[in-house]
């Protein structure tokens, strides 16, 4: 194990964990860069530094010759003394034809790393790959997080010539003396990655012909800025939850996101309704999401998102996936006490209730729920329980019991309210 080449993926394979006794798949379509990866692996598994190795070809099945090309891996994995496995990928239609394949690929690949016992599945993109996907997403207008590019190991999956220019990977390749195989779709300039592997990038190696480096390398620097982001917004969440009382579990405290920079109150935002919906925000809901929390701690506001709403109730914002549902909606009440029969029922306009902290004077209960911050939404749906002989409230959910009543109101089966006995 001589070449720099095969020193670099042992660096990698080591700083990942990667053991001498452990058997790792490499995704290989036969082309340059996952042929040089694939001999880069046998020379390793030679010297002792892996116990295994499988080259796995992907075929998606839509072109003519792919079923040679795999026959061609099969060849390859032969010659180096792997083992081999074919994986079918089952292409939707739908969307990009480009995206569809990338996600069926990782479909298979993920499919056999279930099968085998292996530590990784190694992948083979470049510094190339790295400098194109930076410049489409540049294009695109993309900010700190896509930069960051392709991360050099996600779960099981693990880049090790990510830091390797295309053009040291075909010299290394020619050196072993492997032809790679040559997909056609590779110059179909319909997409978009061609047409930036082909044209773009191309242009900008006219006027520094290392520019390919210097975008893997603005890539790594967003990683690891990114990297930073995520643990203070992690660190602010924590503090936004604590600072937001007895019921800040699930809600953040507004005024501990909006003292934060613009850009972390953004990212601790987005992180947690991420964390609730399953859906990625883009920039212009973290824009919305820092109005909401930057906007007055009066009454109730909320916010559309992808998957479901922000909502900003006083001085707490919480995160609700689709139609929001109260934890005790629909749960019957039990109530127990003399004065009855009782009626239960949703509060009404013009409902008033006593309390003893007014004398025994009665007020509206809409006044009376405004004055203890009850959530709009939380409100809305209150129940009352009433006297059925004189209409008179004797207790309202989120308040407790009126001045003087004798019941007692709980949710049955066994209560999760509080009891509340005047």
């Amino acid at each position: 194990m001589r070449h720099s080449l095969e020193q670099r993926v042992a660096r990698e394979l080591a700083r990942a964990g990667i053991r001498a006794e452990d058997h790792v798949a490499v995704a290989c379509s036969g082309g340059t860069d996952s042929a040089a990866l694939s001999c880069a692996v046998a020379a390793l598994r030679g010297a002792r530094r892996l116990g295994g190795a499988t080259l796995v070809y992907v075929d998606h099945g839509l072109r003519e010759g792919s079923a040679e090309d795999g026959q061609r891996v099969a060849e390859l994995a032969g010659w180096l003394g792997l083992e081999f496995r074919l994986a079918r990928a089952n292409v939707s239609p739908r969307g990009s034809l480009e995206a569809a394949a990338r996600e069926a690929r990782y479909r298979a690949l993920g499919g056999v790393a279930n099968e085998i016992p292996i530590a990784a599945v190694l992948l083979a993109h470049t510094a190339s790959d790295q400098a194109e996907t930076v410049l489409m997403r540049a294009l695109r207008g993309t900010g700190v997080r896509g930069l960051a590019g392709i991360p050099p190991r996600r779960g099981p999956y693990l880049r090790p010539l990510l830091g390797v220019g295309r053009e040291e990977i075909a010299r290394y390749l020619e050196a072993r003396g492997v032809a790679p195989v040559e997909d056609p779709t590779n110059l179909d300039l319909r997409h978009a990655r061609n047409r930036v592997r082909h044209r773009y990038l191309p242009a900008l190696k006219a006027e520094n012909p290392r520019a390919d480096q210097a975008l893997a390398r603005l890539a790594d620097d967003a990683r690891r800025q990114r990297e930073v982001l995520e643990y203070a917004a992690d660190m602010l969440l924590a503090r936004a939850r604590r600072g937001g009382g007895d019921r800040a579990g699930d809600r953040l405290c507004a005024s501990v996101i909006a003292g934060a920079p613009d850009a972390l109150a953004a990212r601790a935002l987005c992180k947690a309704a991420e964390a609730v919906t399953g859906t990625a925000l883009t920039g212009g809901h973290a824009d919305a999401l820092l109005n909401l929390v930057r906007g007055g701690a009066a009454g109730t506001k909320q916010v559309a998102i992808p998957g479901g709403r922000a909502i900003r109730e006083y001085a707490e914002i919480t995160f609700v996936p689709g139609r929001e549902q109260a934890a005790d909606e629909g749960s019957p009440l039990a109530v127990t006490g003399p004065g009855g029969p009782y009626i239960i029922r949703t509060w009404q306009p013009g409902d008033r209730m006593r309390l003893a902290r007014l004398g025994g004077r009665s007020r509206k209960l809409s006044d009376l729920y405004i004055d203890a911050k009850i959530p709009k939404r939380l409100r809305d749906r209150a129940r009352v329980v009433v006297r059925a002989r004189d209409g008179s409230v004797e207790w309202a959910e989120h308040l407790g019991g009126a001045d003087g009543a004798a019941i007692e109101v709980s949710l049955t089966p066994a209560g999760q309210l509080t009891s509340n006995r005047g």
